[in-house]
């Protein structure tokens, strides 16, 4: 008997009328009568966790450990790093830790608990840095810095992903606001954020990216000392110049790091 997946894509109304069929036996019916032979799809049952003490998997420190254990088992290629939670795909390889995450509300709901950052999150981030990225490059060879795009010109000339972007992280007014970019109109701006630069939020972007500070499931702005550190140019000047450390978080979409004061 051809699978069912198979049969769909040929004729959804079919599979729709063997599955109408009364005991819910329909395709085993239809083999039996063709003289083919039907294997039904196994059932999946919930995984059963054993070997580990009840109440193992409610505790954050246990919880992180075995997603750690399973990065270190699993291919750098596969996985976005020790402070990211892993995907579904990497999860399944230990169906019984994928199984406890998804009891305690998935793997969004689970990261900030372990002080990971949520795949959701991790992935706006990486977006909102390529949207960054695309608009510079584009700016570069139209040699139109400072102005933001329109829309319309984008998806007639090439730049289709960049106008994508754009429209989901607010729109043209927005990130033009954000980013202290001149409105393609030529009309103020009543949204505007305050002084900024492309070129510097895409430093920070990158240190983020390759540091990669993670508090309540969210990656983190390092602080100013951190990025001078790492060898962000004029970090401490520009940040400054830009409001200081939770102005530019902001504005990069990434607030800075939590600050406990004594």
């Amino acid at each position: 008997m051809p699978p069912k997946k198979t049969i769909r894509e040929l004729d959804t109304l079919l599979v729709n009328r063997i599955e109408c069929l009364p005991g819910g036996t329909g395709w085993q019916k239809i083999a039996d009568h063709l003289g083919w032979e039907f294997k039904p799809r196994p059932k999946r049952g919930k995984y059963i966790i054993t070997n580990f003490s009840p109440g193992y998997f409610d505790c954050a420190v246990s919880l992180r450990k075995e997603v750690e254990n399973l990065l270190d088992e699993t291919d750098d290629s596969l996985h976005d790093g020790r402070n990211i939670m892993p995907s579904v795909a990497v999860l399944r390889r230990k169906p019984y830790l994928l199984n406890a995450i998804r009891q305690m509300g998935g793997p969004d709901d689970v990261a900030p608990r372990i002080g990971l950052c949520s795949p959701s999150d991790w992935r706006y981030f990486r977006e909102f840095r390529a949207v960054l990225t695309l608009l510079s490059e584009y700016m570069e060879l139209t040699d139109a810095k400072g102005v933001m795009p329109r829309l319309r010109h984008l998806q007639q000339n090439g730049f289709e992903e960049l106008s994508r972007l754009i429209i989901r992280h607010g729109g043209s007014k927005a990130m033009a606001s954000r980013l202290d970019l001149k409105l393609p109109s030529g009309k103020p701006n009543d949204l505007y954020w305050g002084p900024f630069s492309v070129s510097f939020a895409l430093e920070v972007l990158d240190a983020c990216d390759t540091l990669r500070f993670v508090d309540r499931g969210m990656i983190r702005m390092p602080s100013t000392d951190t990025l001078v550190a790492f060898g962000v140019p004029n970090a401490d000047v520009l940040i400054e110049a830009y409001g200081g450390e939770d102005a530019v978080g902001n504005q990069c979409k990434t607030p800075g790091e939590t600050r406990t004061t004594v």
